[in-house]
């Protein structure tokens, strides 16, 4: 809302420091590691993003249509409201974001040999846990070997 009163700014700009520095001690120190979900969140997000610009486009036509002397701006900006609305239905419809297309899965399986990352270890082992002395291979074999003997 700059566009309309740009004093704003400055509460805005304060708002921002404070839940910079709240938010930053919330994910260090209060929060706990959770999993990842961007997908769902993130195009929620963007879905969010779009309906405030509606909001936008609406508070904008207003001002311009009782500001100025003719409707000719305030018609204009309604018209953003059409590439919007294409923009928003192709988001909600046309984007697949949840499962790939057919085509891109085969491409995919196609290419697995070459796009595949190298790896750099054999295995992980998290850190906390304790060093075994021999592989679990090696006492399995002892095992069976006693077995045998038996």
């Amino acid at each position: 809302f700059c566009t309309l009163m740009p004093l704003i700014t400055l509460p805005t700009f304060i708002c921002f420091a404070l839940c910079r520095f709240i938010y930053t001690y919330l994910f260090v120190y209060s929060e706990s590691v959770k999993p990842d979900m961007g997908g769902i969140f993130w195009t929620s997000q963007l879905q969010h993003i779009q309906l405030g610009l509606i909001l936008y486009i609406c508070l904008m036509t207003g001002v311009l249509l009782q500001r100025a002397s003719t409707t000719t701006p305030g018609v204009l900006a309604c018209c953003s409201a059409i590439y919007l609305y294409y923009s928003y239905r192709r988001f909600r419809h046309d984007l697949a974001w949840e499962t790939l297309p057919f085509d891109l899965l085969q491409a995919y399986d196609s290419d697995a040999g070459t796009s595949r990352r190298i790896h750099r270890r054999l295995n992980y082992k998290q850190p906390e846990l304790p060093e075994d002395k021999e592989p679990i291979a090696t006492k399995d074999a002892k095992k069976d070997a006693k077995a045998t003997k038996r």
